[in-house]
């Protein structure tokens, strides 16, 4: 696999490398070059999510002006736009949720679903924006990632980067069990899944242990990936139907 530690190249190579891969899947795509295997948002999104967890792993031997430079620049790809395309993609799946619900009466139902399509389609047209800002800024990733001074790069720089992620992980999930707020626990899932794209790389060194560790942080970012959804997709729906007729009212009390 493209995105682990390979026997034949040093660790600095290797990190180059699979930061580099990354960079080129995220342009493919908003190129058009290549059919994403997802929609397209969501295939760029975790292809710069893998490339910055790449990066987090050489931050120590790049030095921190430049890891910061590099990781604000990666967070700041497109990020309105791709952002908002996903939220538009929950709010047209809340056209089929509410379509679902028998008690519905048909005039809520057009009009919630007018607007969940209404937001995909106007969350479409900021891609198409993001797009075209984000090539020339991954081009030039490119170029600063084939500069990066890692031939010293070693196995203590490498623990050291995947401590901090752990911390980091576990500092959020404390956050958000004394605050169990929906941002808290969408920042403690951000940083499981930078977590689990580092052990995704390092799973070489020990596949066992540390694939069974990719499981199940895999199932936890699947959990929580869900419930962000049907958070943001319920504020919409609250915003929409702010009080439903007294007739709807009584049936979804009974």
């Amino acid at each position: 696999m493209s995105y682990q530690l390979r026997r034949n190249q040093t660790l600095g190579d290797n990190l180059r490398r699979i930061c580099q891969k990354q960079v080129e899947g995220a342009l493919e795509i908003v190129r058009g070059e290549r059919e994403a295997n997802d929609t397209p948002v969501h295939e760029t999104r975790k292809h710069l999510k893998k490339a910055r967890a790449a990066l987090q792993m050489v931050s120590d031997e790049i030095g921190r002006p430049r890891f910061k430079k590099q990781d604000h620049c990666f967070r700041d790809i497109g990020p309105a736009d791709f952002g908002r395309t996903r939220r538009g993609g929950a709010l047209a799946n809340g056209a089929a949720i509410t379509g679902d619900h028998r008690r519905t009466s048909q005039q809520t139902f057009h009009k919630q679903r007018s607007c969940f399509w209404r937001n995909w389609n106007i969350s479409w047209q900021h891609l198409r924006t993001g797009k075209k800002q984000a090539a020339p800024q991954l081009e030039k990733l490119q170029a600063e990632i084939e500069a990066w001074p890692v031939e010293n790069l070693d196995c203590k720089n490498i623990r050291c980067a995947a401590q901090r992620a752990y911390k980091t992980a576990r500092h959020a999930l404390d956050c958000a069990k004394t605050k169990p707020t929906p941002e808290n626990f969408h920042e403690f899932r951000s940083e499981a899944k930078r977590l689990l794209c580092q052990l995704r790389i390092l799973r070489p060194i020990n596949p066992l242990v540390i694939g069974a560790l990719i499981d199940d942080l895999d199932s936890v970012g699947e959990i929580f990936g869900r419930s962000h959804d049907l958070y943001f997709l319920a504020n919409a729906y609250g915003a929409l139907i702010r009080k439903p007729p007294a007739r709807e009212t009584r049936n979804w009390s009974q």
